[in-house]
């Protein structure tokens, strides 16, 4: 394990003695905790708000980290740093007018001196009207992904847009087969919480998406939004449908150490379950230093229309 502490090699200086990293997608920072022996040491350093750490451990890369709280406990020092800095979660009200969604980000990212990318998503996509309700940049713009059928998820100093068909339909890094007996998984099944539809209606437009593999459900209607015309209505209706309805089949499961298991990565899962089927990793956790990992997955929907 490499630990990179305000741009300095410290690996060699401390005694880590716990490394837990959660790798997350969709409205959760990444975050880090990391604990210390002899905390004494960690005192006279005198940590900040901010710094940045960054862990490397067999191929796996945590990106540049910002700690976030500081928890002496005896001999031991806990730090506990996120992949967003204090900027993103600072308060503010905005309104903005005729906006690409690249543009949006890339203005959002530089007031947290971030960096800014999209992944299967159109940044060309263009917002009539958005408004910036007293939340950080970094809630905001999950808000306005999340209606976009977008993921956003912050990494290595900076916001990452991933389209949520676009990386269903990436092929599977892992196939795991899973028995009805099998330990260390849990699944949960909650057909009854889909929307069949969802329809969002305002003073200036009016649109409608249906998953067509909601056989139980209900159809919500959406009145809160700004869509200033069909087609941002038309995209909200199916991007606010497709976030709800992949979040009501779940799957946890514990599987040895692997670097490969990251957010927004699709996984197959085979066997003669109701698990069976395609999935995307939703949150990956690895501990470091026991080097095992847990994957929380949301299935995949190709239903939406």
């Amino acid at each position: 394990m490499e630990i990179i502490y305000e741009g300095v090699d410290i690996t060699g200086s401390v005694l880590p003695c716990g490394c837990v990293h959660r790798d997350a997608s969709h409205g959760k920072a990444d975050t880090l905790e990391i604990t210390f022996r002899r905390a004494a040491s960690w005192h006279r350093w005198e940590p900040q708000i901010d710094d940045t750490i960054e862990i490397t451990h067999k191929k796996y890369d945590t990106g540049i980290l910002f700690v976030n709280t500081i928890v002496p406990e005896g001999d031991r020092f806990r730090i506990v740093a996120t992949s967003l800095n204090s900027k993103a979660q600072r308060r503010a009200w905005g309104s903005f007018r005729n906006f690409t969604l690249q543009n949006l980000i890339h203005r959002c990212a530089v007031e947290c001196g971030m960096t800014d990318s999209l992944y299967g998503a159109a940044g060309e996509i263009l917002i009539p009207y958005a408004e910036r309700e007293n939340e950080g940049c970094a809630s905001f713009l999950e808000r306005i992904c999340t209606a976009e059928g977008i993921a956003l998820k912050s990494y290595n100093r900076g916001f990452l847009g991933i389209g949520i068909e676009w990386a269903q339909g990436q092929s599977a890094i892992r196939s795991y087969e899973i028995s009805p007996e099998q330990d260390g998984c849990r699944y949960i099944h909650q057909p009854g919480r889909k929307y069949k539809a969802l329809t969002v209606k305002t003073p200036w437009a009016e649109a409608t998406a249906k998953d067509d593999g909601a056989e139980e459900g209900y159809t919500e209607i959406r009145a809160d939004l700004p869509a200033m015309d069909a087609a941002q209505a038309g995209r909200w209706a199916r991007g606010l449908l497709l976030c709800h309805n992949r979040e009501t089949d779940r799957l946890n499961m514990g599987v040895k150490f692997d670097p490969a298991l990251t957010a927004m990565m699709r996984v197959d899962i085979t066997g003669n379950t109701g698990m069976a089927g395609a999935w995307i990793i939703d949150e990956a956790e690895h501990d470091l230093y026991n080097e095992n990992s847990t994957i929380k997955m949301l299935r995949v929907v190709e239903t939406i229309r």
